[in-house]
């Protein structure tokens, strides 16, 4: 943000025993689309994802209900 650009942005690094594994998925100039990977897979959810508009998502959700499910 200090740059007024995601290009090139990084996360913190992981720690051990989270329940995610983080991961910035793409990052342009204004745009950006993280990924939480449960490290316990759950097949209704599976990946989690987040962009810079504040849009959920979940890449087993077919529904937006189960999205919102999802991110409780």
């Amino acid at each position: 943000l200090q740059n007024g650009t995601y290009v090139g942005a990084v996360l913190p690094a992981q720690q051990q025993n989270e329940p995610f594994v983080l991961a910035l998925a793409a990052a342009d100039l204004n745009t950006y689309t993280l990924q939480a990977t449960p490290v316990n897979t759950d097949p209704q959810c599976n990946v989690l994802t987040l962009n810079q508009a504040g849009v959920r998502g979940a890449t087993g959700a077919a529904t937006p209900q189960d999205v919102a499910d999802c991110w409780r």
